[in-house]
């Protein structure tokens, strides 16, 4: 069987006469294969048949049909574009925001550009927001322990403005941690996993049992270039798939995946690269 085949077909976002709707409350959970979208500039190529909709087209044709728009910070103008563009071609979109260091005398701004950007996704018809990325790393005068029950906090007063479904994503390194919060407001959480199948498999399936699998997603996930040379080529990076991510699809087949970044620009920088590498887009299904 094709891998694409083994593949769920990812929910699709219907709209109407080309306007967004309002989110439903919350987006069901969209199944299979995902893709990172966008990472690579802000200067989207949005014309008719430009870069970005052959992308898009190129996904929807190989059944991918959910993105996570790049995060570049809440209320991005380019990523709202982006968000919209793919909304209304039936993708399932995911936007978000990131920040930088953060101390607790700055929570009440970052908690307006999140509401802010809630407000917007409400009133654009964004099926997922996410208010915030590993943001672990960059806290100052705040423990982890702080930030997930501020995080859950927020996610409530963002559902008082919006009624789609609200994410936050971590860093695998705290995905243990994680699997003994109380979600409150929170819908889902993203694992962003770069440890190979025996981590990952063990921070996913930790979370699963803590919290549902409709509440647990893997937002990101990829050869861990830093440590495995084999990753910066092709054909490594395409044995990584099929000896991670695959297994991955097979143990858990509820579960929405997102692999890596597919450059809209056209190039890619082995760091991330996807465009350019067609034995791991083979390995995913992608034509």
């Amino acid at each position: 069987m094709r891998v694409r085949d083994a593949l769920l077909r990812s929910a699709m976002v219907l709209l109407a006469a080309g306007v967004a709707p309002a989110p439903a409350a919350p987006a069901a959970a969209p199944m299979g294969l995902c893709m990172n979208y966008g990472h690579d500039t802000q200067n989207y190529d949005l014309s008719p048949r430009g870069v970005v909709e052959q992308d898009l087209a190129r996904l929807k044709a190989s059944h991918v049909t959910c993105i996570r728009a790049a995060y570049f910070g809440f209320n991005d103008v380019h990523a709202e574009a982006l968000a919209l563009f793919a909304a209304a071609r039936g993708f399932h979109v995911i936007l978000g925001g990131e920040w930088g260091a953060l101390e607790p005398s700055q929570l009440g701004d970052y908690d307006a550009q999140a509401m802010q950007q809630a407000r917007w996704a409400q009133a654009n018809g964004i099926v997922q927001m996410s208010i915030g990325n590993e943001q672990e790393y960059r806290l100052h005068g705040l423990t982890p322990g702080q930030w997930a029950e501020h995080v859950i906090e927020l996610a409530g007063r963002v559902h008082s403005v919006y009624a789609g479904t609200v994410s936050y994503e971590t860093s695998g390194d705290f995905a243990a941690s994680w699997a003994g919060v109380k979600f409150g407001g929170l819908d889902r959480l993203g694992l962003n996993l770069y440890g190979g199948y025996a981590f990952n498999g063990r921070a996913l399936g930790a979370n699963i049992a803590a919290h549902g699998v409709d509440h647990v997603y893997v937002s990101e996930t990829g050869c861990d270039i830093a440590h495995v040379a084999a990753c910066k080529t092709d054909a490594g990076l395409a044995a990584e798939l099929s000896g991670d991510l695959m297994r991955l699809l097979r143990q858990f087949p509820q579960t929405a995946f997102y692999v890596f970044t597919w450059r809209a620009g056209g190039t890619d920088p082995a760091f991330w690269g996807l465009v350019n590498y067609p034995q791991a887009l083979g390995v995913l299904g992608i034509k």
